[in-house]
């Protein structure tokens, strides 16, 4: 869909926009500022049409109903570290004021300042032990929040994680190689750099029946068109302030094969062609529709090797001579001699053999391909080092208190 030239009067009465943060094929985020408080600023996501879907009615219907869906999930979470909804506009509702621009919906969420992990990446390579941890752990004490309480993100990666308080001329984000880290501030550095978890496109939540006895009604419910073309490789849908270019990198989203659960890679491979001609909407209904199989743990995958990428600087799949090799290439295309150029950070790697002892457990824990081997993030919340000492102080009564009484989604 079109950037949006007007908007509807709901939305204009109250936000007036201020520029792009991103932009995809079923959706673009917009900053905006309240107009009664020229010191809030919101990120206005519009929900549109596929070029392909413009006046289906059916389709259209659909679309908004998986962005109720985002919704009604993000309106069930109260946490510190997820977006927030703010405002929500059904435009199929109120057609004679809809812009002419296949808009669907408009959803003003929180806006989250600052780079994503994924920019970080790009611009630095590994991670520093540090500010690593701080981020991570923040991480997954917020996935861990949501599965208590039955919600799927399903869409874990750099990308979607925002760091507010982190700007790429912080030599502290990349340079400490203390591996330990065990004198550090941890309540300080959560308090400098702060996570929110972003793009709950994806995201679903559970009922007891869809871990105990899943059944195929539930995977036609499942069934959605993304917001997001599988093989898009631009940044897109971010409250980003910072980072407006596009990787080279593979980004994607839930049918993204380098942060994919094994189990949901195997459905994949196994969709027949006669489900959906075209390739990218038909992969990308099978990985939606198979993943309620297999509950919580495929967000453990994702988050294993989320964290890996974070402490490496290696995308899934990748090794480090052809990330090296890779940075190499797209540095001498991209710089050339240009000694204005030559000041720029080098990216860092390491090796997963020179990551700590307690780390590597942790991510070979999380990245398990069998499920029944694989741990829960809920369990690395509580049991690794490397997480909880981070998080020493944080309190978890809430957590407890769901654990106790949804026991059924504890693995």
């Amino acid at each position: 869909m079109e950037i949006p030239k007007e908007w509807p009067t709901e939305v204009s009465n109250i936000y007036s926009p201020i520029r792009v943060l991103g932009k995809g094929g079923f959706a673009s985020v917009v900053l905006a500022r309240d107009k009664n408080d020229s010191k809030t600023k919101v990120a206005v996501k519009v929900v549109g049409s596929s070029s392909e879907d413009v006046g289906n009615v059916e389709a259209e219907k659909k679309t908004a109903a998986y962005a109720q869906r985002e919704i009604e999930i993000l309106r069930r979470l109260d946490h510190e570290n997820i977006v927030k909804v703010i405002n929500y506009w059904d435009l199929l509702e109120g057609k004679e004021d809809r812009p002419k621009n296949n808009a669907i919906c408009v959803i003003a969420l929180s806006y989250a300042k600052g780079p994503t992990v994924e920019s970080l990446l790009q611009h630095g390579g590994a991670l520093s032990n540090v500010f690593g941890r701080v981020v991570l752990a923040q991480v997954v004490d917020t996935v861990a929040y949501m599965h208590y309480r039955g919600v799927l993100h399903r869409d874990i990666k750099p990308d979607n994680i925002m760091i507010t308080g982190a700007v790429s001329k912080d030599d502290e984000i990349w340079d400490n190689e203390d591996p330990s880290s065990k004198s550090k501030n941890w309540d300080e550095k959560r308090g400098k750099w702060k996570v929110t978890l972003i793009d709950f496109g994806f995201a679903r939540a559970l009922k007891e029946k869809d871990i105990i006895n899943p059944s195929k009604e539930i995977h036609q419910e499942n069934k959605r068109a993304s917001f997001r073309n599988l093989d898009d490789s631009a940044k897109t849908e971010s409250t980003n302030e910072d980072t407006n270019e596009s990787s080279s990198r593979g980004r994607g989203t839930l049918g993204n094969r380098n942060f994919a659960a094994p189990e949901i890679i195997n459905k994949v491979k196994h969709a027949t062609s006669e489900e959906k001609e075209g390739g990218i909407s038909s992969v990308t209904e099978t990985i939606s529709e198979y993943v309620a199989d297999y509950g919580l743990l495929v967000d453990s995958y994702s988050m294993g090797h989320t964290i890996r990428y974070c402490m490496t600087g290696v995308m899934p799949g990748e090794s480090v001579e052809a990330a090296i090799s890779t940075q190499n290439s797209f540095c001498f295309k991209l710089c050339g001699g240009n000694k204005k150029d030559q000041g720029k950070r080098s990216v860092h790697y390491r090796l997963t053999s020179e990551l700590s002892e307690e780390l590597q457990d942790l991510i070979k824990n999380l990245t398990e391909v069998s499920e029944k081997k694989r741990v829960s993030i809920r369990k690395a919340r509580r049991s690794s080092p490397w997480i909880n000492d981070v998080l020493l102080g944080v309190k978890s009564e809430e957590q407890e208190h769901f654990l106790s009484e949804k026991s059924y989604l504890e693995f």
